[in-house]
């Protein structure tokens, strides 16, 4: 799930919800003030509002082959949930070992989502698994578990 469509952000049990996942965010209005940036599509054939995040957190080295494994089959109830709470273009960049998550959100409500997300009792089963491969870089006491980015700069596809 972490390497795909998913906000990894969005953290299991001792979290609270919603969680980028191993997408998300636990405290989404920490999220969208730290690194989720609105944006609207100028597209005559579709006027979406899209959010983007950017987050990240450490992989811890003893755990990496087992993160890689886990994420070359993720499981398809997991990606289901992410696409199923308004999650698009889920991807986890790696470098060293630093974990780069980016996701789209194209729905109306991130809160409520990111809340759905971390209740899905799978996703919280393949958090089980993945969230011990992980060191968190978020703000003591911030209620996230991968660390919130904020966006610098976008390329827009067109001009406003």
């Amino acid at each position: 799930m972490d390497g795909r469509r998913h906000p990894e952000a969005l953290r299991g049990p001792t979290r609270s919800p919603p969680r980028p996942g191993n997408l998300g965010t636990h405290d989404p209005s920490r999220v969208i003030a730290d690194g989720g940036v609105q944006h609207r599509r100028h597209s005559a054939a579709e006027r979406t509002h899209v959010q983007r995040f950017g987050t990240v957190i450490r992989l811890r080295p003893e755990r990496r082959d087992e993160y890689l494994r886990l994420h070359a089959a993720v499981w398809p109830a997991v990606e289901q949930a992410l696409l199923g709470a308004n999650i698009r273009n889920y991807t986890i960049f790696l470098h060293e070992d630093l974990l780069f998550g980016y996701y789209e959100y194209h729905g109306d409500d991130h809160a409520a989502d990111q809340a759905r997300i971390a209740a899905d009792p799978v996703t919280r089963q393949w958090w089980a698994l993945t969230d011990p491969c992980q060191e968190s870089l978020a703000e003591e006491g911030s209620g996230t578990w991968w660390a919130p980015m904020r966006q610098v700069w976008h390329l827009h596809e067109e001009r406003p």
